[in-house]
This record gives structure tokens, sequence and C-alpha cells, in this order.
């Protein structure tokens, strides 16, 4: 995490969206607290709930650490000072298909862009942690069908690609009316394992 806002201290990051799972969050504190900026919790930016392949047997979203603090309760090593109010975002369905993910994944950028401005004005940057799933999703949900530089998730039923490595960095770049991918799963740490990825739309 320190290795991340070392990283990306320099970056104009205007707001900070986070997936609700504790790895993410803590993923972002240490920049958050770096620039000043809160961290905005988005239930709809987590993992992709799969329930075949043994990846969830029960819903887990309910049983996280953010879910389940005492309201204005620090997490472990997340101040609570640093978590804005929640955005009441909703649960996602569970267990999910491809579908429900992306459509999810499309409602959380409509809420970052309602925050922090529409997605046609012309600047800003919001950086998104979430997981190697927010990655392809995010993709997808800005930028169409067909545009993954992998091809990952691109069609329902589909064998996906390994994922990007942990920790890494997708830009995506308004140019125009439409997104492009500027960079894909590009690694921001040496060492260590923090199973968590980063997505900049710059808006």
């Amino acid at each position: 995490a320190q290795q991340v806002a070392a990283l990306l201290q320099a970056e104009p990051i205007d707001a900070i969206f986070v997936s609700p799972w504790l790895r993410a969050i803590q993923t972002a504190a240490p920049l958050a607290a770096a620039k000043g900026l809160k961290l905005h919790v988005d239930r709809c930016l987590g993992e992709y709930l799969l329930a075949e392949g043994g990846h969830f047997a029960e819903d887990p979203l309910p049983h996280l650490a953010y879910e389940t603090r005492a309201a204005a309760a620090d997490l472990p090593h997340v101040p609570a000072t640093l978590l804005a109010e929640d955005i009441g975002s909703p649960f996602p369905p569970f267990p999910e298909e491809h579908q429900s993910a992306l459509t999810r994944h499309k409602q959380a950028l409509q809420r970052v862009f309602s925050t922090v401005g529409h997605p046609g004005d012309s600047g800003g940057t919001v950086l998104v942690v979430g997981h190697g799933a927010t990655n392809d999703f995010a993709i997808h949900a800005l930028c169409g069908e067909g545009k993954h530089p992998t091809g990952r998730y691109g069609k329902p039923g589909q064998e996906p690609l390994p994922p990007p490595p942990h920790v890494c960095v997708t830009t995506l770049v308004r140019r125009g009316s439409g997104w492009e991918v500027e960079s894909y799963g590009r690694p921001t740490v040496t060492s260590g394992h923090i199973n968590s990825s980063a997505t900049t739309p710059k808006l």
C-alpha cells in the first residue's frame, strides 16, 4: 500500500473510490491520507461473486469488516476519518452472472461521475481501487464490448484469461465522446502480494 501511495503521489487524483473489501480499502488508505482525500466505498466495485467452482459458498458482502463495523469505527489500519459518508450503493446479487456484474460496474461508474462530475466534463482523474475483475468490467462498461486488450470476460460463458498482476494499474482515458484503454494491468509494486487492483478513469 505504501508503494502504491508513493507511485501515485504525483498523479492529479481528484477522488478515490474503493471496493468494500478490506484489502482494497487498506491499499488506498495511505494515498488518500497523503492527498487529503476521502475513500468513497461502493459495493458494486467488489469481487466478481461467482458461486460455481467454489469461489464463494455464500454471499460474502454482509460479513465484510466494512459492513460489520460499528458506526464511525475505524477499520484495521484505516482510520474512520478517511472514510467518506456511505453513498448507499446496493448489494450486488448473489450469486451473479456476467451480465449482472457488468451492469453493477456500469452503475458504480455512473455514481463516480455523479459525485465528481459528468464524464463529459473537461478534466479530472478518479482512482478506483478494486480487484482483478474491476479492470475488466470497467473496460467493458466504458469502452464497450470487444475493446478489451486481452478479451477477458468478453462474452458470457467465455473462459477468462489469467488475471492481471497483483497490484496493477489500468488507465482508461476519455477522448472525444468515447473511452480508450491507455494501459492495462501495469504492475505497481516490486514485491509482496496485495490482492487488489486500481483502475483510473480520467474524466
